[in-house]
């Protein structure tokens, strides 16, 4: 009887943390969505002469200070693998002027930008 109690016990304590509270992500994407021209350019910055095709998948995480606390291209999702064009994203996007997360927390969402 005690193994089955501890054995709750455990369930239910990863269960309660194991879940962040869902963010809306929707005000953040809002500001990089009205300067997607600026990200839009970033394909004069590759070095090929062909038309930049593909996307550039970007991690970001913003504060509570509305100040992005960590910003990374995610490999595993882009298909646009030019370094010119990537290191162009997110020196771009670090000039956004993001909302403010809650009080204490970081938001963390991905936004892909898509060149064709």
């Amino acid at each position: 009887m005690k193994n089955k109690i501890l054995v709750f016990l455990a369930i239910t304590f990863v269960s309660l943390f194991s879940f962040s509270k869902p963010q809306n992500t929707e005000n953040f994407q809002k500001s990089i969505k009205k300067n997607l021209a600026k990200l839009k350019s970033c394909s004069d910055k590759s070095g090929s002469k062909t038309a930049v095709s593909g996307t550039v998948v970007v991690d970001l995480e913003i504060n509570d200070n509305a100040s992005i606390q960590r910003i990374k291209i995610n490999d595993d999702q882009s298909t646009l693998t030019d370094l010119n064009v990537q290191q162009c994203v997110v020196l771009t996007m670090k000039e956004f002027k993001f909302p403010k997360a809650p009080k204490g927390e970081i938001v963390p969402f991905s936004y892909p930008v898509n060149f064709k």
